[in-house]
């Protein structure tokens, strides 16, 4: 390369320095490799310098299309190669969420996905690392196909005559499915239904009735096709009211009634309520369940909130002191008895504690002390009350 101050290679990027010093600039990695200094003594004396060129990472993805096609159900592995000096160190990580296996990352240059689903699909990315500048990323889009899986947004719509409808249904399918609306025991206008809108692995498929008419009740369903198989979904359109909510606090007020409210939503006027009741076997003295009492109430007094939601209260006599009751609610409008409510419970109060209520809100004073018995009546309702509740 040199001769004392004379050059013997072409690169303008050495230099020598004093006369004894090489000066390499813009490293290179062909710049890399043993360096002799020698000095023309007899004999001729010589020092060698190793020279290193450090550099960044680069990846690449097996295959580098990074593409990866698999049957649900099979295993596949992943794998990247790196280069960089030092060598780098690969991590596996997933571009939205976890890793199938729960983990944030996982080392090494393979990563193995194991009983596929469509859940595990998406991009995975190969890290590669060595603390030199930025690390470089390979991406591997793994593409599960599998047959159509459906899911309904609600398996129960409730509406009313003259309202309008959307059902809605999810399709997840690779390759993509054809998707068909259908109405049973009907003719059905297939029109009705909305272009699918795009959404995470799949599609969102609607079906539009603009003004509901007494045929259009009934079951539909939405079925998905593709090559590897078919799925169907249903769910039903229906004119009785929503289950019907409670809205009354869990204690009574007293200990021999009870002020039960409740609200419903319903598209057509409620004509009626059934409310059933009884003792629960929650009780400490009960070890069954009395039989339900039941009581029809008309809507008298019951105004719609926003056109489709009732309110409804009453008052619930000759209950038992100290005692947990079980209830539940129906409805009924037009299209018949919608179906009965979550069961509800609720619990009297003990005769000392609504005698407690009433000396404390005549007056007197807090310091008025009570009658021995009263008192003994308290401390049983402190005992019991948990229990029942």
């Amino acid at each position: 390369m040199f001769a004392g101050n004379m050059k013997a290679v072409a690169d303008h990027r050495y230099h020598m320095e004093a006369g004894n010093t090489l000066r390499i600039d813009r490293v290179r990695l062909r710049d890399g490799g043993t360096y002799v200094c020698a000095v023309s003594t007899d004999p001729v004396m010589e020092l060698s310098h190793q020279l290193e060129v450090l550099y960044g990472p680069t990846v690449v993805t097996v295959p580098q299309s990074g593409l990866v096609v698999a049957e649900r159900g099979t295993d596949e592995t992943l794998q990247c190669t790196a280069d960089g000096k030092p060598q780098p160190t690969i991590t596996w990580r997933k571009q939205s969420g976890d890793l199938p296996g729960g983990e944030k990352v996982a080392a090494g240059e393979r990563y193995t996905v194991s009983d596929i689903t469509r859940q595990m699909a998406g991009v995975y990315e190969c890290v590669a690392d060595n603390g030199l500048g930025q690390v470089a990323v390979g991406a591997i889009r793994l593409q599960v196909h599998y047959p159509p899986e459906v899911e309904v947004e609600k398996s129960t719509v409730y509406t009313g005559e003259g309202y309008s409808v959307v059902l809605v249904c999810f399709v997840y399918a690779d390759p993509p499915a054809k998707v068909t609306w259908d109405r049973e025991d009907s003719t059905f206008d297939s029109s009705r239904h909305s272009e699918p809108d795009e959404v995470v692995m799949g599609t969102r498929h609607e079906l539009v009735i603009q003004s509901v008419g007494r045929d259009d009740f009934g079951r539909y369903s939405c079925k998905a096709t593709n090559s590897l198989g078919t799925m169907t979904r249903h769910m039903s359109v229906t004119g009785v009211a929503d289950r019907v909510e409670i809205t009354s606090e869990p204690v009574s007020t007293a200990p021999d009634v009870y002020d039960l409210s409740w609200q419903v939503q319903s598209f057509s006027p409620v004509q009626e309520y059934k409310v059933a009741y009884r003792r629960s076997k929650h009780n400490i003295s009960v070890e069954q369940p009395s039989v339900w009492k039941e009581v029809i109430v008309p809507t008298t007094g019951s105004e719609p909130v926003g056109d489709v939601l009732y309110h409804q209260r009453i008052t619930l006599r000759g209950l038992e002191p100290a005692t947990a009751y079980d209830l539940k609610i129906q409805a009924r409008n037009a299209h018949g008895w919608n179906a009965v409510s979550d069961q509800f419970r609720f619990a009297t109060l003990t005769r000392g504690e609504a005698l407690e209520s009433r000396i404390a809100g005549t007056g007197g004073g807090s310091s008025r002390r009570l009658h021995p018995l009263l008192g003994s009546a308290l401390v049983l309702a402190v005992i019991i009350l948990p229990a029942v509740l």
